[in-house]
């Protein structure tokens, strides 16, 4: 899935299971809270920190983020309860 530069917002629990999921530059956002499973995919969030802060992940809830990678280069992450992230690789 290509999120570059797009908006994935919910104010419900989301939960997105995919292939590869590419987030650069772009906004996955819940009010509730986020599962990210890339099913062994690579998980980029990268350019997603700007002085804005309208980019990244970021939920009020938990973050639960599974993939073999994650490249979050000048990135964004953001959790107001548990932040949960099992990769292979952090980059």
């Amino acid at each position: 899935m290509d999120s570059t530069g797009g908006a994935l917002v919910s104010t419900r629990a989301l939960s997105l299971t995919s292939g590869e999921l590419v987030n650069d530059g772009g906004l996955i956002q819940s009010q509730q809270s986020i599962h990210l499973n890339t099913q062994g995919q690579r998980l980029s969030n990268q350019q997603t920190l700007t002085d804005s802060q309208d980019k990244g992940i970021v939920t009020l809830g938990e973050l639960d983020i599974h993939s073999a990678d994650l490249a979050n280069q000048k990135g964004r992450l953001i959790a107001n309860g548990k932040l949960t992230v099992d990769a292979g690789k952090i980059k």
